[in-house]
């Protein structure tokens, strides 16, 4: 649903902004000027929701919860730190 909101948005951005640009440069308004217009302004939207997709997919849902270490694990650590104590006094 975000995706949807955000390629809306960017859509009527990017089509008043190369509106200006082309106005700027005194192209005439005309059929051709229009599609290429909204071509343009599509290809954005179409960017600018993919973005926000793999946004969305990079960042992922947050952890409810925090796992504790457990006796176990704590068990496996100090034997890390020992074996890494080791390869340090070679």
């Amino acid at each position: 649903m975000q995706d949807l909101i955000i390629s809306t948005i960017a859509f009527f951005v990017a089509a008043f902004f190369i509106n200006r640009i082309l106005d700027k440069q005194d192209i005439n308004k005309s059929m051709t000027r229009s599609i290429m217009v909204f071509v343009l302004a599509s290809v954005a939207s179409y960017g600018a929701s993919a973005a926000a997709s793999w946004m969305t997919d990079e960042l992922g849902p947050t952890p409810k919860y925090v796992a504790s270490v457990g006796e176990k694990k704590a068990d496996d650590i100090t034997q890390l730190l020992k074996a890494v104590q080791d390869l340090q006094s070679r």
